[in-house]
């Protein structure tokens, strides 16, 4: 009997066990890369400024309620809008009431810092990029398809060893049925969602008021570490768990090195495109993992 749709198959794991000797060789050629991208005193990353900042002054009840707002206000809009939901499609009305959270938990965060506080934009990450910063982003894309694919693969082999019935996210596989149906305005909000809102709220989310507090009171690796866990976690993927905590680490690092949110937002957006990208373009074979 062949698998359901989304869930692993022999020949996709025997598929990766054979990509793994590839993945390893790339891998360690691009993870060198990214050690110079980050430490190099002339690299496109390199911060513009050293100036002091002011200290991060919110507490563990503003993140609180940041992440109050992140979980309960979905709800209250599923609550509010069920009868405008009943006349739209799965799709539609998902994503309607996923872009009204995201601009709540936006506005929340930015409210909290900047206008209850009064804090600079800057405390919460908000902070001019040069244009090589950008540039170093892309690259520093690039350079890390191969370790993140490496760690992906390894996961998922485990996963399939210890017998774990593990399927694609449910939003992943709506969106896959979709671009086969070509639902235009189903694949517009999904682009708009994945690739401007979610980038620019998740980071000042968890980069910006997570991470900043974190690492005020734990220190930078331990904020890391934790900002990183917290985000991975609300993917709510066990799939991709690994994978996620691991572009949370390289985002708190490029945050660190930037001193802006801005390189985090547009490496975020290239993730999630190119992962949209594979959805409507690639390969079956590419499906469920």
């Amino acid at each position: 009997m062949d698998p359901p749709k989304g869930e692993f198959s022999p020949e996709k794991i025997q598929d990766l066990r054979d990509s793994l000797p590839f993945l390893l060789l790339f891998a360690a050629a691009s993870a060198c890369l990214i050690w110079i991208l980050f430490r190099s005193r002339k690299s496109p990353l390199a911060p513009a400024s050293q100036e002091p900042r002011e200290p991060p002054l919110w507490s563990g009840s503003e993140v609180l309620i940041a992440f109050g707002t992140w979980f309960f206000v979905p709800l209250f809009f599923a609550v509010a809008t069920t009868g405008l939901r009943s006349r739209l499609s799965e799709g539609h009305s998902d994503f309607i009431l996923n872009c009204m959270s995201q601009l709540v938990v936006g506005g929340v965060c930015l409210y909290l810092v900047i206008f209850r506080l009064g804090q600079p934009p800057e405390t919460l990450g908000l902070a001019p990029a040069p244009l090589r910063h950008f540039a170093g982003t892309v690259l520093l894309r690039i350079l890390s398809l191969m370790p993140l694919g490496l760690v992906h693969a390894i996961w998922l082999l485990f996963l399939y060893e210890a017998g774990a019935g593990v399927e694609e996210q449910d939003v992943v596989s709506l969106m896959r049925q979709k671009f086969r149906e070509g639902d235009p305005g189903y694949i517009a909000a999904a682009a708009f969602l994945a690739v401007v809102l979610a980038p620019v709220v998740e980071e000042l989310v968890f980069r910006g008021l997570l991470f900043g507090w974190l690492r005020e009171r734990c220190g930078t690796v331990a904020g890391a570490v934790l900002s990183s866990l917290a985000f991975a976690a609300v993917h709510a993927s066990l799939t991709a768990i690994v994978a996620l905590f691991l572009v949370a680490l390289l985002l708190c690092a490029l945050y660190t090195r930037t001193r802006s949110l801005y390189p985090c937002m547009l490496y975020h957006s290239l993730l999630n495109a190119q992962t949209l990208l594979l959805i409507a373009f690639g390969p079956e074979s590419l499906e469920g993992l």
